[in-house]
């Protein structure tokens, strides 16, 4: 049986504070890390975190603006964005349709594993039937 005591509240991980940042949850740090490395061998560099990104422009009542955890450079001067999910809500999952389709650029979902962190899904933008829907109504 279910009660307040068995359910996890995402409101309840506790903050970091690593090299001077501040991070929402361990496996957050643990990311930034991660990404401090990459930066160091120059497979990417400029990591930012905390960006925020408009998924959906428009009028202020409809817009959709989403803070993606990292964001950081590739050598060949793509932007590459990274997310650390411990779990899933309803409204991560309406952002990522949202990326799937109106996406920036490339997002890596990492999650928290009981080894640390693993890879689980890379989404690639594919805006193709919103070009050939913007033509058709031109």
């Amino acid at each position: 049986m279910w009660n307040k005591k068995n359910i996890i509240d995402y409101r309840s991980v506790k903050k970091v504070h690593v090299m001077g940042m501040w991070f929402d949850s361990k496996a957050e740090s643990a990311m930034y890390l991660w990404l401090r490395d990459k930066e160091k061998s120059g497979e990417l560099f400029n990591i930012r975190h905390q960006v925020k990104i408009q998924l959906l422009p428009g009028p202020l009542k409809f817009q959709r603006n989403y803070k993606v955890d990292f964001a950081a450079t590739l050598p060949n001067g793509e932007e590459k964005y990274f997310e650390v999910k411990g779990w899933e809500t309803d409204r991560w999952k309406a952002n990522r349709l949202l990326w799937r389709h109106l996406g920036p650029g490339v997002l890596e979902i990492w999650k928290v594993k009981w080894g640390g962190l693993e890879l689980t899904e890379e989404i690639v933008p594919d805006n193709s039937h919103l070009i050939e829907r913007l033509k058709v109504i031109k």
